[in-house]
């Protein structure tokens, strides 16, 4: 069973992005301290990793489409319908692909050709990605709730936090491992989700990877940290430049992370001390992969890049038309895949860097910005990039268009006089 039912209305009713919806995404990407509540709706952006399996690639967009396309020409295979985007990757497991949906349901999806096996309703979005150990599938949801069913789609327990789980966990020695927008890092029993300790971050903390004993993980504060996976106590950290939002790699003892400062470190995973950093500009949400010697991830300067994984030393770039953020690419039989706000499906060789192929999602234009209702939002741009331009607006609910977004009018002549380049922005000299 497929669920048609989810998206008839959004080719007819949503129009392309506005200025103030782009204006919305970039300016969050570079000032954290938006006091907004704010996400995803609909257009053909892809913000979901790819997974690759056989020869098939797979991966969600925001048009609220899981695809399946041949890794080698790009032609797809089949798409699945779900009723909001999907931020959340693809996990493969006998058969069966397990992917979360902004609509608050988990789906379990038959690798052969994409027919719905079962959906489970958290109530809230799920961004997540979930992690299948010991034959049970974990995950949060925006609710708070962490969730573990059995691989049938049945609840065994759930456990609540005091606010939004939006990144995923990580499992070993029979205990999974998540942080909760509430500020704290869990650790819960695997089996009965009972919690064993909790550490208190300082603020958000977002993605973990366990390995040999030892947690790793960053958070809003800044800080990249280390702490002992039985007890919680903390190791070491490591202060970056800006908050630590990206997902970690810890490969051959060196950590691999992004920051909002928009640079890529790389740490020693036993001391914390820095190797070396590389600055891309802009913030680095993506986790990097790492094939013989070289690094593989995008930013949000729109551009995916290759480095030398010893020294951080730039190899080659390739520029998209939109931020890369939060999709993590996946390496197969030379090719890198990655997905792009520019509502575009990349594979590059991964020598040269150059375009083997490209897919676009079912809607052209990027996604704009659901504002919730009776929210007051206030917009200060960053010193470096506005000295003579500050913004501020209050809107109310009735002011916000049916689709989810706000007219450039709403936020004055000064937005209208800008010139947006998805990523770079700059201001006009005189305003109307």
């Amino acid at each position: 069973m497929v669920w048609e039912e989810a998206r008839t209305e959004h080719r007819v009713y949503l129009p392309p992005p506005t200025a103030i919806d782009m204006a919305t995404i970039l300016f969050r990407m570079r000032n954290e301290n938006i006091e907004a509540t704010w996400g995803i709706r609909t257009g053909g952006s892809i913000t979901s990793s790819p997974t690759v399996h056989k020869g098939i690639v797979y991966f969600g967009a925001n048009d609220h489409y899981l695809y399946a396309l041949d890794s080698k020409t790009g032609k797809e295979k089949w798409r699945f319908l779900t009723s909001g985007p999907i931020g959340s990757s693809p996990v493969i497991y006998m058969g069966v692909i397990y992917v979360g949906s902004f609509d608050g349901h988990m789906y379990a999806v038959s690798l052969e050709g994409g027919g719905g096996v079962w959906r489970y309703d958290t109530g809230g979005i799920i961004f997540s990605t979930p992690v299948i150990y010991g034959n049970k599938l974990y995950f949060g949801s925006k609710t708070g709730f962490l969730h573990c069913l059995s691989l049938d789609g049945k609840l065994i327990w759930k456990y609540e936090t005091g606010s939004g789980i939006l990144a995923s966990c990580s499992t070993g020695d029979g205990i999974v491992y998540f942080g909760s927008e509430d500020s704290n890092f869990y650790a819960l029993d695997a089996e009965t989700g009972k919690k064993l300790w909790s550490f208190q971050a300082g603020d958000s903390s977002i993605e973990s990877v366990f390995i040999e004993n030892k947690l790793y993980f960053g958070s809003d504060d800044n800080n990249l940290r280390c702490l002992e996976a039985k007890t919680g106590k903390e190791l070491w950290k490591f202060t970056a430049g800006g908050p630590v939002v990206t997902m970690l790699s810890v490969i051959d003892g060196v950590i691999h992370f992004g920051s909002y400062d928009g640079k890529l470190y790389a740490l020693d995973a036993e001391t914390g001390r820095k190797l070396w950093s590389f600055n891309a500009g802009e913030i680095i949400f993506t986790r990097p992969e790492m094939l013989r010697g070289r690094l593989y991830f995008g930013a949000c300067d729109n551009s995916f890049y290759c480095l030398d994984a010893g020294t951080g030393r730039l190899i080659w770039k390739h520029q998209t038309g939109g931020p890369i953020a939060c999709t993590y690419p996946a390496i197969h039989q030379d090719l890198v895949f990655f997905g792009s706000w520019d509502t575009n499906f990349y594979a590059l060789d991964i020598e040269t860097g150059k375009l083997v192929w490209k897919f676009q999602t079912s809607l052209n234009y990027m996604s704009p910005v659901e504002m919730e209702s009776n929210i007051e939002m206030r917009i200060t741009l960053t010193k470096e990039t506005s000295e003579n331009l500050k913004v501020e607006t209050e809107t109310k609910g009735s002011e916000i268009e049916e689709y989810g977004s706000m007219s450039t009018s709403y936020l004055g002549s000064e937005l209208n006089e800008m010139d947006l380049d998805f990523g770079k922005y700059k201001t006009k000299s005189k305003y109307r």
